[in-house]
């Protein structure tokens, strides 16, 4: 079945750091796909148990403060919406996938799209291919965003 017309959930995160072998999560998104539309997106702060980067911190514009009362990671409401076979990211292999699954294996032991690997070999003439970069090359409004 065509990735259209099935059931798929995009997943995203922003972490303490940028290192995916040591970095927390401190915040999940996902937008939840059915039959090729939009059913429902989320995203949730959750407290990574150590501090942010100060890095981190700058980008994500997420704090320490911010994160002092948010539920820890495997407890979050967000985590039900992981649940799809399916999961979707862009650069996951890389980062979100290997972060995700170290702080929740028992939960995303499955397979994963990464767009990024379609991304690189088809629109490979692009000078950037991070998501920012394909965002305006697709002309599709990103908003606040950094990357």
């Amino acid at each position: 079945m065509p990735l259209s017309l099935g059931s798929f959930t995009v997943v995203d995160t922003e972490t303490t750091d940028a290192d995916p072998a040591t970095c927390r999560v401190v915040e999940a998104g996902a937008a939840v796909f059915r039959g090729g539309y939009l059913s429902h997106d989320a995203s949730q702060c959750v407290n990574p148990g150590v501090p942010m980067h100060p890095d981190a911190a700058r980008i994500t514009g997420i704090c320490d403060a911010a994160l002092a009362h948010a539920p820890k990671l495997a407890g979050a409401s967000i985590v039900k919406m992981f649940r799809d076979p399916q999961l979707v990211g862009y650069n996951s292999e890389a980062f979100d996938r290997p972060v995700l699954e170290r702080e929740l294996p028992e939960l995303l032991r499955r397979p994963w799209l990464d767009v990024f690997v379609f991304v690189s070999w088809h629109l490979r003439h692009l000078p950037k291919r991070n998501l920012c970069a394909l965002a305006e090359h697709l002309k599709i409004p990103m908003g606040a965003a950094h990357g």
